[in-house]
């Protein structure tokens, strides 16, 4: 039996149990032994499988931070050629070859913000624009935390979510005995 097939059977048992109103019969008794006697070699399967699927996932970010430095060496190096190109096309202007035509294009941009202390209301209104009223999730998370009545127009959907934590045998201490020798 894989994990996969002790999580029906854990949950076949409850429902049992729930139904005989607590009580243990010779049937459940036999299926829990039995689920319990695969169940250790069946989660140890799983923490075998839980660490590879980590150590592939370390992996692959490794590679996207080597990746991810690639690309910006890369943009670095393009925006030094674009800038030497630049200077170039302002002398000699557009220039055409068969697979591309070399160019330079000028675009404002343009920051705008109110000066400090100033009131966005004495503004014409035609520069003015107005949102839409909106929930506050913070103050209404708060709120239903503290116990607090919630209005009847809210429509609340709360959930929540279990993750499994396996943490490797020894790996504390083998980080402390490697750095007691440095420390001596």
């Amino acid at each position: 039996m894989n994990i996969f097939g002790l999580s029906p059977t854990f949950a076949h048992l409850e429902e049992q149990l729930v139904e005989n109103g607590g009580e243990l019969t010779p049937e459940l008794e036999a299926l829990m032994a039995e689920a319990l006697t695969e169940a250790p070699a069946a989660l140890e399967q799983a923490g075998f499988l839980k660490l590879a699927l980590r150590k592939r996932v370390e992996i692959i970010k490794e590679r996207k931070a080597c990746l991810d430095a690639s690309i910006k060496a890369a943009e670095a190096s393009e925006e030094r050629v674009d800038a030497a190109l630049e200077k170039i096309l302002a002398v000699t202007g557009k220039q055409k070859f068969p697979e591309f035509t070399l160019s330079t294009a000028t675009r404002e941009s343009v920051a705008i913000a109110l000066k400090p202390g100033a009131d966005v209301l004495e503004l014409p209104s035609a520069f003015v624009r107005y949102t839409d009223p909106s929930l506050n999730l913070t103050a209404i998370k708060e709120a239903r935390k503290a116990g607090q009545e919630l209005p009847e127009i809210l429509e609340i959907a709360a959930s929540t979510s279990t993750s499994v934590t396996l943490r490797r045998a020894g790996k504390k201490d083998d980080a402390v005995s490697e750095s007691t020798p440095h420390a001596a």
